[in-house]
């Protein structure tokens, strides 16, 4: 609802705000220009950084437009001449590595230690990590820690997504509500029939982390040895007040998550962690 600017892959372009801003309203370019303007000015901040007096400020843009004209400027257009004007591309450049376009350097080749593309990553092994492409459980896993799999049978996959909603937005909306009215967790029909659970019944899935409730949904599009559980999930007509919240915690399926990265900073549980299943007591719910 705001204006803003887009730069996706090779074209950029003006966003143009839906509607006039309201009341006090302000957007975040604004709220950050003004807030970095009061500090620019403030003598006692200024020297409490060590900033010189004089220094060229932080945020020398006097309007929100004069930021994304700054943005922008490298199109040969101002913000809303882009705005009238529409998307403008990049120039494409075919075989950049020959010509020393990928590299800092100016040199021939990819931005890379070797400056080919590394199957075998020069960085990591000079870090003390594999080079080589590698598969590691996530802390948990059949393999990694056979116990807990024989607790926690089933491998759970979370961050399905639907149409109706986007992350955790929207669930307050009555229309987008109505399609998808509860959380709910995919579980193959041969998986659900021998945990003794029919469509559309509240489940408990667990772990030793934590537990969590959603709506039992029977498909094929999931394995037998898997779950697809949404997350994201609050309700807006519970009570919004501390402890409630919403209910978040009712549903959250961050509760049996650790979300901790791999060795290298990469990887995480959030598609494969371990868990169980079943049926929600009457009086559970």
């Amino acid at each position: 609802e705001k204006h803003s600017v887009r730069a996706h892959y090779y074209f950029l372009s003006a966003i143009t705000g839906a509607c006039a801003a309201e009341g006090e309203a302000k957007s975040d370019c604004e709220i950050n220009r003004e807030l970095a303007q009061y500090f620019d000015n403030d003598d006692e901040f200024n020297q409490a950084i060590g900033r010189p007096e004089g220094k060229q400020r932080t945020w020398p843009w006097a309007t929100e437009d004069e930021v994304y004209d700054e943005i922008v400027s490298p199109s040969g257009f101002t913000f809303h001449e882009l705005m009238e004007h529409g998307p403008v591309y990049q120039k494409y450049v075919y075989k950049k590595y020959e010509k020393g376009l990928m590299r800092p350097d100016g040199q021939p080749g990819f931005n890379t230690p070797t400056g080919r593309i590394e199957f075998y990553s020069t960085l990591f092994e000079k870090f003390g990590y594999d080079p080589l492409p590698y598969i590691e459980e996530p802390g948990i896993g059949p393999v990694t820690t056979p116990d807990l799999y024989e607790d926690y049978p089933l491998i759970m996959i979370t961050g399905a997504r639907t149409t109706s909603f986007f992350h955790s937005e929207h669930r307050q909306i009555p229309y987008l509500r109505q399609l998808t009215p509860d959380p709910w967790v995919q579980i193959h029909p041969r998986t659900a029939k021998d945990l003794n659970i029919s469509e559309g019944d509240w489940v408990w899935i667990e772990n030793h982390r934590g537990r969590c409730r959603q709506r039992a949904r029977l498909t094929f599009e999931v394995h037998e040895k898997e779950i697809a559980a949404q997350h994201g999930w609050w309700f807006p007509e519970q009570d919004g007040a501390e402890p409630n919240l919403y209910g978040f915690r009712q549903s959250n399926i961050n509760q049996l998550l650790a979300n901790k990265p791999g060795t290298t900073g990469f990887g995480a549980d959030l598609k494969c962690t371990l868990c169980k299943v079943y049926r929600c007591k009457e009086e559970e719910l």
